[in-house]
């Protein structure tokens, strides 16, 4: 159950270094995405994202009862279209980055709260 929040908090923390990526290189912050550069925090935001899709939707063969997969559908839906938009680079317009951020702290927090759903 921890892989899944684990991938997603990740992505909170990735994501949300895009638009201080700039400033951070400009006073030498070396957080990770400084570290790998945008076009591998791209990627590696993307695989995350699928893995925490993956990992939740596999939830149910380690005894977290089934009904968790229809609590995540609309976050799986939610995480495939922020994967989609950074796929197509349109993480880069400040707006739609903003916009993104806020519906990756969204998955986040509704992965969580469709573990505890699923235990209700």
């Amino acid at each position: 159950m921890w892989l899944p929040i684990g991938f997603s908090i990740f992505n909170v923390i990735l994501l949300n270094e895009f638009p201080d990526y700039e400033a951070d290189v400009a006073v030498g912050k070396k957080n990770l995405l400084y570290r790998i550069g945008k076009q591998k925090g791209k990627t590696v935001y993307i695989v995350f994202n699928l893995l925490t899709c993956l990992t939740m939707l596999m939830s149910p063969s380690v005894g977290v009862p089934f009904r968790v997969i229809y609590f995540y559908l609309p976050f799986t839906a939610v995480a495939l279209f922020i994967a989609y938009q950074m796929f197509q680079n349109r993480h880069e317009d400040a707006k739609r980055l903003e916009v993104l951020c806020g519906l990756n702290i969204a998955v986040n927090i509704g992965t969580s709260l469709c573990y505890m759903l699923a235990f209700i």
